[in-house]
């Protein structure tokens, strides 16, 4: 079975923009998110995904030269996106990432692949309902049901949002992975400015090592938890009230 990994980016962000290739510790946010994911040992390849919007000219120039794989696919429509670079790519299963969660754990990510391969369900994730913080979610869905989903899904909020239609339409068979408690109230994702500076924080404290995982992550955030005040004002949008985190 090859696992791909696609990394979902973009450059226009409404309410961060450029927020991919904002600097921390002298790398853009997208190649710490990257190195991290590199440390998979269940992931064969890691594909950047990106749409060809005049936008992402600089960040398809550094995953260029970082000699990473990509795909160029629709704005709007990042099923299709998904979908055409898991074609091109050979998936067998698509671990589904975003770019705006830098802190992606590889561990969690190798638990949660492993746990597909042995489950045989269509989609295992961590975000139905979600007990991971904000940012740590995880979600491995089969080539098969990602191809059910290109094919059915027919609202552009499924279209733009991949896992959505699969989530709500009861046609596949899904495992939801919790942790041992809730943590659910945790923000470690990047949409604004104070999320970003947030995460920053986090890699500075830890650095050079990038090779943290979330369990030291819990550490930090008992040992300053003045770091993570900075973002508690930021909402959610949609999806961690609808559980379709």
């Amino acid at each position: 079975m090859k696992v791909v990994a696609i990394v979902q980016a973009r450059s226009n962000s409404v309410r961060l923009p450029g927020k991919v290739m904002k600097q921390i510790c002298g790398i853009p946010m997208i190649g710490l998110l990257l190195k991290r994911l590199s440390l998979s040992r269940k992931i064969d390849e890691i594909v950047v995904a990106t749409s060809n919007h005049k936008s992402n000219e600089k960040l398809l120039k550094y995953i260029q030269k970082e000699k990473y794989h990509f795909f160029v696919g629709s704005e709007a429509n990042v099923l299709e996106r998904y979908y055409n670079a898991a074609i091109k790519y050979k998936a067998d299963a698509v671990v589904r990432v975003t770019a705006d969660n830098p802190l992606t754990d590889p561990k969690l990510v190798d638990y949660f692949v492993e746990t597909f391969q042995n489950s045989k369900k269509d989609y295992v994730s961590s975000g139905s309902p979600p007990t991971f913080p904000i940012g740590l979610t995880v979600e491995v869905i089969s080539f098969p049901s990602l191809k059910r989903c290109y094919k059915l899904a027919e609202s552009d909020f499924d279209k733009e949002h991949v896992t959505t239609y699969l989530k709500k339409s009861g046609k596949f068979s899904m495992l939801n992975i919790q942790s041992d408690k809730d943590y659910s109230n945790q923000r470690l994702t990047v949409d604004e400015e104070d999320d970003f500076q947030v995460i920053k924080s986090v890699f500075e404290y830890f650095q050079p090592n990038i090779n943290f995982d979330w369990k030291k992550i819990q550490e930090l955030i008992n040992q300053r938890p003045e770091i993570f005040e900075k973002n508690k004002h930021v909402s959610q949008k949609y999806f961690k009230k609808n559980n379709l985190n």
